[in-house]
């Protein structure tokens, strides 16, 4: 926006899914309310949130169209995500089918995997044998002991729903013998491969008795574990593998994924008889009904393959579990009738799309094409009311569908004037239009109870938020901004919902960041008590004071966010302690440009002091910096930029050097509007640089600006960081950074005196330099100025102190009797003092050019300090150096006493 850009940001919300009615019904008996009710209740709970929630986010200082603000639950942007869904379902590409998805009995509703949680759970696995029918039995497998099919599940629960065992064409099996418990002999059949593994686990050694390809099972037919009397056949299956088990798969067609594919193949039952609970149905007989699949009635399933004779081992297995992301409760794969988004074309017009989109960071891409290339079908239905509707009716004779463009069109012209209440709230008559029931040659329907995906609903933002017709635009972002674990999220479903309409990705930038953790890099959680509030930290709380949001905002910006980062006290402290500095600095400059109007004391560059233009080449440089840093989203580089100016470069160098121009100098002097120049083209430069960063400083700043122009009266309105070409002095640098070097070698050397009282501050020392003649004498040379004494030295300023002289190392006379400090002294020609001296090399910015060794050389002054100035430059003890008498002498102080109005 600063560099001149029309920025369109518009906020929103997402406000429709199971984790706010969840919020909405606690602690009331929400059993009992009608789905009007219910949608009421989550609609007020929402509204309560955005409220307060848009009041923090423009507290913390974001600047966005908080006025157009964008919801998922007003009626236009259901409207359009109907006809997104619309738009989908002609295409062919939005289905209806029986088949297993992620089902939350804890939420008792279909999940996507977006919003599944994977944590360590403790499941019971076990080894069970399926004898193998004698009738399909090969030649080869024919014996006078029973054989059977080896199977490991992690899943027993599962078992009666058994359909199938699958082998791998690829591999080699083998029959072993093993001491079954409480029968004779038997011969198992497991892969070569997993032979190991199953001695480990039967702790038996298990003789192999032959070895046969896979493909030899092809006919076999096997009694089925939990009731004899049932067969079932072996198959060949593509994805079993040989990392667990034993190379033989239970199949399941109701309960994994998978198995559905092997089940629709063969034409296997796909009937489940799990409830929306996760318990048991009756027809499963065996006392099961009624049971927790997921608890009691998985061990009442191994207790009775136990008591079958089936069951070979079982054992406690740790392993990553999906968990509905709401209830932090474990899901389990079921089969149930569900609306399903087809991604077999779409995901490969939308891997193609993404070629065009930047990613940042570049990892990205990897991350996002592999989660699209190996995702199932898109399951967008839910069993919940808090939602848009999905608008199919439903035959009441024979259950079939009823949905057209006319029906669904009918209700999005309902939505748009009533909201998607109307699907609970109007009888069916109304909700079809009389064409739709002529046309049906029906009238008895009923409405269905799915809604949509919450990730359709947040998918499908860029249909009311990117509108065309908004300043041209084209109706693409050039940003999505989110967390990591958004790839299989929100940035997939806009991608796919924006590919099934347009062709095209929704966005041309891609910006992921990580997640916020404490200060010993453990997630947040309340049971650990190390959750950290932004309110907290900017407001403060019963246990410490606040920060203010432009701390929190410096923080962020120093992070590296496309990582994982921490938070925590102290961090807030050093933080906090960096923003007092910037906060400081741009103080001492307002507080000495009081009295300068830029307006006439402006002053070109060609005017100023080569300390004033050296410091707006750093300046110049540092713009750079912190403009690409801007562009590249790198924020870190930013902070980094802006405390290295600001502590290096100013306090520490340029700061201390124009003190003197600026208190001892007469008001409008050109060295004193010299450095009044560079401080105005500084404080402009630098509190603009960081207004996106922290804009409350930058707006405080601005309000501060005492004598200077105020066209907008905001510091968000005056452009970017405007640094003419005319400040890049790279020639002046050279001599500048040879002059920072001898800076650094005279405060240890003057620090040193200091400590042996051999001088109090450093404007009582006399300073000598040595170095052989070449650019480093020569550099400080220009840098010295004509006489160093009582005229502007710029290597005075420098080094800060009142005399400098600058002497050829050829010229040198050692004095080894002296009191010396790393290497010898240098003849000065005063008065016997205690001399301090220190050596050191100056390294040229050139790879071609060898260091130079230099001689710092401190002893005290012979002069006496000037009351005014303080620099030792007077010749009577108590009087004012020439400098400043001529200063007194050209202003009028009203008859007081030059002294004391000091």
């Amino acid at each position: 926006m600063m560099q001149g850009y029309r920025v369109h940001y518009i906020p929103g919300w997402d406000c429709h899914g199971l984790p706010i009615e969840i919020k909405a019904l606690q602690a009331i008996e929400h059993e009992k309310l009608s789905p009007l009710a219910i949608r009421n209740k989550a609609c007020r709970f929402a509204e309560h949130y955005i409220k307060q929630q848009r009041e923090q986010f423009q507290r913390w200082g974001l600047l966005a169209d908080w006025s157009n603000a964008y919801r998922t639950m007003d009626k236009p942007y259901e409207a359009n995500q109907l006809r997104v869904f619309l738009h989908m379902y002609e295409d062919g590409l939005v289905y209806r089918s029986v088949k297993p998805v992620y089902w939350s009995p804890s939420s008792r509703t279909a999940l996507a995997e977006a919003e599944l949680e994977y944590y360590d759970k403790i499941s019971k696995s076990i080894y069970v044998k399926f004898c193998l029918q004698s009738a399909s039995m090969p030649d080869f497998l024919r014996g006078d002991k029973p054989v059977s099919l080896l199977v490991w599940t992690t899943t027993p629960w599962t078992i009666p729903a058994n359909k199938a065992v699958c082998f791998s064409n690829d591999a080699t099996y083998c029959v072993v013998e093993c001491e079954c418990p409480g029968r004779e002999r038997e011969r198992l059949i497991v892969a070569v491969n997993k032979l190991d593994d199953v001695r480990r686990a039967l702790k038996q050694e298990l003789p192999v008795l032959m070895t046969f390809p896979g493909h030899s099972l092809r006919t076999v037919c096997y009694h089925h574990a939990f009731q004899n009397d049932i067969v079932c056949p072996v198959l060949s299956g593509s994805h079993v593998s040989m990392e667990t088990g034993t190379g033989l798969v239970h199949t399941a067609p109701a309960h994994g994924m998978e198995d559905y594919v092997i089940g629709k193949e063969h034409g296997l039952d796909l009937d489940c008889a799990v409830d929306d609970d996760g318990l048991f149905a009756e027809s499963v007989g065996f006392g099961l009904a009624g049971k927790n699949v997921l608890d009691e009635g998985n061990i009442a399933v191994i207790d009775h393959l136990e008591r079958c004779g089936a069951l070979l081992h079982t054992s406690d297995y740790v392993h990553r579990y999906p968990h509905d992301w709401r209830t932090k409760q474990p899901i389990i794969l079921r089969s149930t009738p569900q609306w399903f988004a087809s991604l077999t074309v779409l995901k490969e017009q939308a891997m193609r799309s993404l070629n065009n989109v930047k990613m940042t960071p570049t990892s990205s891409v990897n991350r996002m094409m592999s989660m699209l290339e190996g995702r199932d079908d898109w399951c967008i239905s839910r069993q919940r009311v808090w939602g848009v509707p999905i608008p199919a009716f439903y035959s009441s004779d024979t259950g079939e569908v009823l949905m057209n463009r006319a029906s669904v069109s009918h209700v999005i012209s309902l939505v748009e004037k009533q909201g998607a209440d109307c699907w609970w709230k109007l009888p069916v008559a109304d909700l079809l239009s009389r064409d739709v029931i002529e046309q049906s040659g029906s009238s008895d329907f009923i409405r269905g109870d799915d809604t949509m995906d919450i990730w359709f609903d947040s998918g499908t933002s860029w249909a009311s938020v990117l509108k065309e017709s908004l300043d041209g635009l084209d109706g693409i972002a050039d940003m999505y901004l989110e967390g990591s674990d958004q790839h299989r999220g929100w940035f997939q479903s806009s991608l796919l919902t924006r590919v099934a309409v347009h062709g095209d990705a929704p966005y041309k930038h891609i910006v992921t960041h990580g997640f916020v953790l404490d200060e010993q890099g453990r997630k947040m959680s309340k049971s650990l008590g190390n959750v950290i509030s932004p309110d907290d930290i900017i407001n403060g709380n019963k246990h410490q004071s606040g920060y203010g949001a432009d701390i929190m905002r410096l923080w962020s910006a120093s992070t590296d966010y496309q990582t994982d980062i921490s938070l925590g006290p102290g961090l807030l402290s050093r933080i906090s302690e960096q923003y007092r500095k910037v906060r400081n600095t741009a103080r001492f400059m307002l507080g000495n440009l009081f009295d300068f109007t830029p307006s006439t004391e402006l002053l070109p560059d060609s005017q100023l002091l080569p300390l004033d233009q050296y410091v707006l080449h750093l300046l110049h440089l540092y713009a750079d910096e912190v403009t690409k840093a801007y562009e590249d989203l790198v924020f870190s580089k930013v902070h980094h930029s802006l405390m290295h100016l600001v502590t290096t470069d100013l306090s520490a160098f340029y700061f201390d050097s124009i003190k003197d121009r600026l208190y001892v100098e007469t008001a409008k002097s050109p060295v004193r509007l010299s450095a009044q120049t560079a401080l105005y083209h500084l404080l402009s430069i630098i509190s603009k640089s960081f207004a996106p960063i922290l804009p409350h400083l930058a707006e405080e700043i601005y309000s501060h600006r005492v004598g200077l122009p105020d066209e907008s009266g905001s510091a968000f309105k005056n452009g970017w960081l405007d640094c003419p070409s005319s400040w890049r002095r790279p020639d002046l640098a050279t001599d500048f950074e040879i002059g920072r070097q001898i800076q650094n070698l005279a405060h240890n050397v003057l620090e040193k005196a200091r400590i042996d009282k051999a001088i109090g501050s450093s404007l009582e020392a006399d300073l000598i330099i040595a170095t052989p003649k070449g650019r480093v004498y020569d550099a400080l040379r220009r840098l010295h100025g004509r006489d160093g004494t009582c005229g502007v030295s710029a290597l005075c300023d420098i080094v800060n102190t009142s005399h400098v002289s600058l002497v050829c190392s050829e010229d040198m006379v050692v004095q080894p009797d002296l009191h010396l400090h790393d290497c010898a002294a240098v003849e000065t020609g005063l008065p016997e003092n205690d001399i301090y001296a220190v050596s050191g090399d100056i390294a040229l910015n050139d790879d071609f050019v060898p260091s130079t060794p230099v001689i710092v050389q401190v002893s005290r002054c012979c002069l006496e300090k000037c009351p005014r100035c303080w620099k030792q430059w007077s010749v009577v003890p108590g009087s004012i150096c020439q400098r400043c008498q001529h200063v007194l002498d050209t202003h009028s102080f009203n008859g007081l006493n030059a002294t004391a109005q000091r």
